[in-house]
């Protein structure tokens, strides 16, 4: 897959991060738009349509879980694919991440490569599903499940299976 002209919309008011992961996701060939407030990124996920919503949980405005809750309750935000990334790795966010519809959940400080690799695989989902449907969940990808030692990056699959994920999102 190429990444040229993949846009990911970057959910996040830290500067510092929004800058280191702007450098990383650029360099691996996206375009990276930045929108710091939770209120204002849905309205823009829903109007933009991009490739990719990589989303903070501590935002101002409204938090990352609201921000995922309004966008899977539109159905032009259902199928969009979203990473959430954060400091808070409580096993209880990572299940209300998931449970949400979040797609991927990586918890700070995060490997560069976890990033982009999770990028490329829901990026390339969406595009090879067509913009405006279809799902790109990248279930299972890295085989991490919701059980166990918490691991740093959490893909939705066996957890999909046990009532959240697409069955959830579907439900709404």
């Amino acid at each position: 897959m190429s990444d040229a002209r993949c846009r990911i919309l970057l959910a996040e008011d830290e500067q510092s991060i929004v800058a280191s992961l702007t450098f990383l996701l650029e360099r691996a060939g996206f375009e990276v738009a930045v929108e710091p407030d939770g209120a204002k990124v849905v309205a823009r996920a829903l109007a933009e349509q991009p490739a990719l919503v990589l989303l903070d949980v501590m935002m101002p405005g409204i938090d990352g879980f609201e921000a995922l809750r309004r966008l899977r309750a539109d159905p032009a935000g259902r199928s969009l694919p979203v990473i959430m990334l954060t400091a808070k790795g409580q096993r209880e966010d990572r299940e209300t991440a998931i449970h949400l519809g979040a797609d991927h959940f990586i918890t700070k400080p995060f490997a560069n490569s976890d990033v982009v690799d999770a990028a490329r695989r829901l990026a390339a989902g969406r595009q090879g599903a067509g913009a405006k449907g279809g799902s790109a969940n990248g279930a299972g990808a890295n085989g991490a499940g919701a059980t166990g030692a918490a691991p740093r990056v959490q893909t939705r699959g066996p957890a999909a299976e046990q009532g959240v994920g697409q069955a959830a999102r579907a439900a709404t």
